[in-house]
């Protein structure tokens, strides 16, 4: 508990999955534990002077012998090496330690507890962009350098590490909140919502009408139920923006009639514009079309007149030509002359003449007496 690792709390854990950024990393160190390594074997084999000439005959095969016995014997360390290296990585065991100012990922041997650890990641704590966990299973890390590739560890107490790690966050300052599948989906929901009021006021602006309103206002309603209910502090902002909308003068003018009122007598004038040009219209049309009905009334009068005054004349002719032919008729009638030439039973024809023309005065008197 010493400075600079005194932990807020330390668990047991097994990574299953690294971001890139920390194989990279971890690749690094490797190759540079390895270079130092091979430096140490190097001074090792070290054996100072080699024999150069023949005149020191037993110096000489002693250098000899001892090359080749450190051969050997460097082989068999190598060996060992690699079977304690195997054998040290299936007794260690990982942990995930937490401290106020970093996240680490230890290596410590099982048999002793009480030796110095071996650090495998570090990184600071304000690093950390979001934490997953699945209770009593694993736990996701999602760092701010990769934010879609997670360090996922299997750990049995992910719940008390991920509540340790925001409290640590607390410290600094950075709040989070705590969702499951039932407040991601109230929030993807109040998310679509959201959309939904941004696209129908933007219909608003052009099918103006009270329902629309009242429609808009229902979704902002619902929005923010779903962020309240996930707890999300967004539901200020959506009834902050539903306040705003209201307040906007076109949803006034909507709200109170006025809109409409003005809409009408906007259209009204426009018909009323467009009837008299239509008007005037038809009757330039029609002045330039149309012949003068003066010229052609009186024409079809006198014609009419004309054709009457032939019709008149025509009659008189008629009966003219017939009074002169009954004229000729009685003047060139052989019978007639020779009734009136004989006598006789012509004498008796003319008395019944007469007395039928008498009788026929008489009838006409007595009726002009009779007429009032």
């Amino acid at each position: 508990n010493n400075e600079p690792y005194s932990f807020a709390g330390m668990f047991s854990c097994k990574a299953i999955r690294r971001p890139v950024f920390v194989e990279e990393l971890l690749a690094e160190v490797n190759l540079e534990a390895k270079r130092k390594e091979q430096e140490n074997q190097e001074s090792e084999d070290d054996d100072g002077e080699i024999p150069a000439g023949f005149g020191n005959f037993m110096k000489l095969q002693a250098g000899g012998i001892s090359k080749v016995a450190g051969s050997g014997l460097r082989s068999s360390l190598s060996l060992f090496r690699g079977m304690t290296q195997a054998t040290k990585s299936a007794l260690e065991e990982s942990f995930l330690m937490i401290t106020d100012t970093h996240l680490m990922e230890l290596r410590l041997s099982k048999l002793s507890m009480n030796e110095t650890a071996t650090v495998t990641f570090i990184s600071p704590i304000a690093l950390l962009a979001k934490l997953k966990f699945r209770r009593q299973e694993s736990i996701s890390l999602f760092f701010k350098q990769s934010v879609e590739d997670p360090l996922i560890y299997m750990c049995h107490d992910s719940a008390e590490a991920v509540h340790m790690i925001q409290n640590t966050l607390k410290k600094h300052g950075v709040r989070g909140k705590h969702t499951n599948a039932a407040t991601q989906r109230a929030i993807q929901q109040a998310l679509k919502l959201v959309v939904d009021i941004q696209r129908k006021e933007k219909s608003l602006e052009h099918m103006p009408s009270p329902a629309l309103v009242e429609e808009i206002m229902d979704l902002y309603r619902q929005a923010a139920e779903k962020f309240e209910t996930a707890g999300d502090v967004r539901h200020e902002e959506v009834m902050g923006h539903m306040h705003k909308f209201l307040a906007k003068p076109l949803i006034v003018s909507i709200l109170d009639g006025s809109h409409e009122s003005s809409v009408r007598s906007r259209l009204a004038f426009v018909d009323d514009e467009d009837d008299g040009m239509a008007r005037e219209e038809a009757m330039l049309a029609a002045a330039a079309n149309e012949t003068p009905q003066f010229t052609d009334t009186p024409q079809r009068d006198d014609m009419s007149r004309d054709e009457s005054f032939k019709r008149t004349l025509q009659q008189a002719d008629d009966i003219l030509n017939e009074a002169k032919q009954d004229m000729f008729g009685f003047d060139h009638n052989d019978d007639l002359d020779h009734l009136f030439v004989s006598g006789g039973d012509s004498d008796d024809a003319l008395a019944e003449f007469d007395a039928m023309l008498s009788a026929a005065d008489r009838q006409l008197s007595d009726i002009m007496d009779t007429d009032p």
